[in-house]
């Protein structure tokens, strides 16, 4: 089981390049940190149409970078924003917003080749 924040062999699978890989994981750097700001905003507003918009495009992004866990839980919290009435559990965003600087890290830090 891989427990890097991104699987970098996956996202070269999913894009068939290195340097699509590459620029796909550049462009997770520098939007990363706005994706964050907008969905910590929206939780604290309890704002789940914003939830929904942003979280979808970023599992949008995530399905092509390699990070699977956090493709998989900013999915699950994109469907629970998408309840009637929202369901935002704390531990979710919480699990979210902490995954999300472990991907962030990790691309400063490069340590997925």
């Amino acid at each position: 089981m891989n427990t890097k924040a991104i699987d970098y062999d996956l996202c070269l699978e999913i894009t068939s390049s290195a340097k699509i890989a590459d620029e796909i994981l550049e462009m997770l750097l520098k939007e990363l940190p706005q994706y964050q700001k907008v969905i910590s905003e929206a939780y604290e507003a309890r704002d789940a149409k914003t939830i929904v918009t942003q979280a979808h495009k970023l599992h949008g992004a995530c399905c092509y970078c390699g990070t699977v866990k956090l493709r998989d839980l900013i999915r699950y919290f994109e469907n629970q924003a998408n309840e009637s009435p929202p369901l935002l559990e704390e531990a979710v965003y919480q699990a979210v917003m902490a995954e999300m600087d472990r991907v962030h890290q990790s691309l400063i830090a490069q340590d997925y080749k």
